[in-house]
């Protein structure tokens, strides 16, 4: 299948993508949505947690980001509607969840395309001064890591806040066994920080929220956990099992669209090199440290 008729998301200009009144009949569906979703899952959802959000500032729902039926879990956890930023394009356009997410709310977003990633940025300021609220994924991909709870956020979420006078929420999923646990958290302002220390607080935040799931609900011993595989091993076919579940899943879009700093840009572009070097005694010492 492909959603032709859901291109016209894709136009960067405004008024040709959001309206008030676009907004207002999403809000009006969002009942509607959020009793059809739990048949869209073969998980169940158990709310752990949903803090008083109670605002009369437009709300940012910034959630954690990690595998395929996370953003239908924070659609239907929180209480209030969102616009969804989405950047799963194949998903979107080649499946019955594109329409889902359409008659939700969306912002769409090609993550590879700048011009395409300006255009979402003002989107959802639109969205936010026009009474609606977002939901989106500052971690910008799935955390794939094996030690990082949060990955770093990208700084849009900052910015869209201080410009818009919105609040940001924290909300962490977390997939154990048939079970989606979710907790929703309290409003913060963080742009009454500076950038850096306010995208820290709340990495901080989701960080927590995503720790106090996983330490109530994933209690499990080492080896019932790897069951004779090493810990690599282990990792890689748990990745490989939450990726075989999406129909659409672009490896090479995934793997590079985390954020980077300036600096993890110009180590990997030093130590690119060492990719192609094959090891000898005579280059030993390329992998000394210290």
């Amino acid at each position: 299948m492909y959603n032709r008729f859901l291109e016209y998301l894709k136009q960067p200009e405004l008024e040709k993508t959001i309206s008030k009144g676009g907004i207002r009949v999403r809000q009006k569906l969002n009942p509607m949505v959020k009793a059809f979703a739990p048949f869209m899952s073969k998980y169940k959802m158990k709310v752990i947690e949903r803090k008083n959000v109670a605002t009369d500032r437009p709300v940012i729902f910034s959630a954690t980001h990690g595998f395929r039926d996370d953003i239908l879990f924070t659609v239907r956890a929180i209480k209030a509607h969102g616009y969804v930023l989405f950047g799963n394009l194949h998903q979107f356009f080649h499946s019955y969840e594109g329409i889902a997410i359409w008659l939700n709310g969306v912002v769409l977003v090609d993550r590879i395309d700048k011009e395409s990633r300006r255009a979402s940025r003002e989107k959802m300021k639109c969205v936010l001064r026009s009474g609606g609220n977002l939901i989106v994924y500052p971690e910008g991909t799935w955390n794939k890591s094996e030690n990082l709870l949060i990955l770093q956020l990208f700084g849009g979420i900052y910015d869209i806040e201080k410009e818009t006078g919105a609040v940001v929420v924290p909300v962490a999923t977390h997939l154990e066994g048939k079970y989606v646990f979710v907790s929703v958290g309290e409003a913060l302002d963080i742009a009454v920080y500076k950038k850096t220390e306010g995208l820290a607080v709340l990495r901080d935040e989701m960080a927590t929220l995503k720790w106090e799931l996983m330490e109530r609900y994933s209690y499990v011993t080492r080896d019932e956990l790897l069951k004779g595989k090493t810990p690599e091993e282990y990792w890689h076919d748990y990745i490989e099992h939450l990726i075989s579940e999406v129909d659409f899943y672009d490896r090479e879009v995934e793997d590079n669209a985390h954020f980077r700093s300036k600096e993890q840009k110009e180590y990997e572009a030093v130590c690119a090199h060492l990719e192609k070097v094959e090891p000898r005694r005579e280059n030993a010492f390329l992998w000394r440290r210290g």
